[in-house]
């Protein structure tokens, strides 16, 4: 019953790639690896204190922003909507 949908996906696999040598694989991650460690050890524990109290800065300002603009947009539509009411009972 399902026999056609199986060939039609053997047939669309049989064109990707299917090996992958292990030295690549472990060679990238190694790298990768490599690479956040050399990042993470650039820095003191007083500079990563300094950085990451800036990203906080930098996220509780962007929040503050958002809320506060979705906020008075709100209050700008209730302000509208309590007008119209007024001027519909008249």
């Amino acid at each position: 019953m399902f026999k056609h949908l199986f060939k039609k996906t053997a047939l669309w696999w049989s064109t990707m790639p299917t090996t992958a040598r292990a030295d690549e694989v472990t060679s990238g991650a190694t790298r990768i690896f490599a690479g956040a460690t050399a990042f993470l050890g650039a820095f003191s524990v007083q500079e990563w204190g300094v950085i990451i109290g800036i990203c906080l800065g930098i996220g509780s300002f962007s929040l503050s922003w958002y809320y506060k603009r979705k906020n008075h947009e709100l209050l700008k539509q209730s302000l509208i909507n309590q007008q119209l009411m007024k001027e519909m009972e008249q």
